[in-house]
């Protein structure tokens, strides 16, 4: 392998489109709670003050739209856009619209079967992807980003930083060698900060508090951190964030929910959608099938492909690619299928996808699909040919 410089990036639990990603899962949490087997897909656009949800919910549960509101402005305050800071987008002063119809019947019929059984809930191609890079099987560059803004929004949660708010970003560039371990190259952090803030006084914050305790965890990928360009605040003040800047809007950042850019996407978001949308339960799978492919060594890097019909239980196709030298695809295919079933309702039995105590969906917006170790599919089993 050549020299080459590889980057991802991540956003912050406040950035505009994750808040839409996370009160569409949160409507998606409340259904489960009172009926597992609701099917929700649900859309969400912040921008100002206002709060716009739309969408089809086919369900036993009947939620008020009351209750909806009360619970996204808890989330909202949540989040970090509480009274205090200085936003239109604040959990005081949001309007909140709700345009929410019964599923279509045609989707229904072919997701429900008489003998119990779930048909995909739409067709489509999943990913699933692992490498051994990292100890949680994902890219470098991607893991860094994430732990940089993990860290600040747990910060600003625990009151530990002042003036510096959850909207931000950051991105990180590796570069790669053969046969050496990825070196951090590049930073770049930006963040919503109070006016009362300098731009001097953030950047000194942000590095003392967020990135040189990040990287002093990160030392077998960093050689010298004078080598490392690190750029806080670039474009400079940043005092008008969140909603009130930009708007966001449910499953825009699918490459931040997935792998960074190391591997293809399908195209179809997660949040808001119940498990029988195989977007989501399917590339969870994926991913699980993955991360064991390499936790089990039967390849350092692995890129796993489902493929699905709208309404059909099995899957259309499974593709699945490693690096030459370890298992063929058609080994690893049989592996898959002796230990898997990849039916949609096996795969929502397995990794529990429709039990409420299990998963909040919310969180799971908020903190990263594929970085939480306790989730079902990221959990590393054992598997045989």
């Amino acid at each position: 392998m050549k020299e080459k410089y590889l980057t991802s990036e991540y956003v912050g639990i406040g950035h505009p489109d994750k808040v839409a990603d996370q009160i569409s899962d949160l409507v998606l949490d409340l259904y489960l709670e009172k009926d597992k087997d609701a099917h929700v897909a649900v859309e969400t656009m912040v921008s100002g003050n206002k709060i716009i949800l739309a969408g089809e919910i086919g369900s036993k549960a009947k939620i008020k739209n009351s209750i909806l509101k009360k619970e996204i402005i808890e989330l909202v305050d949540f989040i970090g856009y509480n009274p205090d800071i200085s936003c239109d987008f604040r959990s005081d002063n949001l309007d909140i619209n709700i345009y929410i119809k019964p599923q279509s019947e045609n989707i229904n019929t072919g997701v429900r079967k008489e003998d119990g059984d779930i048909g995909a809930g739409d067709q489509g191609i999943m990913f699933g992807y692992a490498t051994n890079e990292t100890s949680s099987f994902l890219p470098l560059p991607y893991v860094f980003a994430s732990d940089l803004l993990l860290l600040l929004n747990q910060k600003i949660k625990n009151k530990e930083i002042e003036g510096i708010y959850t909207d931000n970003k950051s991105q990180v560039c590796c570069l790669y060698n053969r046969n050496k371990n990825p070196k951090i190259n590049k930073i770049i952090l930006s963040s919503f900060h109070s006016k009362k803030l300098s731009i001097k006084d953030v950047r000194k914050i942000i590095n003392k508090e967020i990135i040189d305790p990040t990287l002093s965890l990160s030392r077998n990928f960093v050689d010298d951190k004078n080598d490392i360009d690190i750029f806080v605040n670039s474009a400079g003040g940043f005092w008008i964030g969140g909603p009130e800047a930009d708007a966001g809007v449910t499953g825009r950042k699918i490459v931040v929910d997935t792998y960074g850019g190391f591997a293809p996407h399908g195209g179809g978001a997660f949040s808001g959608k119940d498990p029988s949308k195989v977007d989501r339960s399917a590339t969870y799978m994926a991913r699980h099938i993955a991360k064991n492919i390499v936790a089990n060594g039967y390849a350092k890097e692995a890129l796993v492909q489902l493929s699905y019909a709208i309404g059909h239980t099995e899957p259309f196709s499974i593709n699945i690619k490693t690096e030459k030298g370890y298992r063929t695809e058609k080994q690893l295919i049989k592996l898959v299928n002796k230990n898997f079933d990849l039916s949609p309702k096996s795969i929502i039995d397995y990794l529990k996808l429709n039990d409420h105590k299990t998963i909040k969906y919310s969180n799971v917006a908020s903190m990263g699909h594929f970085l939480n170790p306790q989730y079902p599919w990221e959990k590393i089993i054992t598997l045989t040919l």
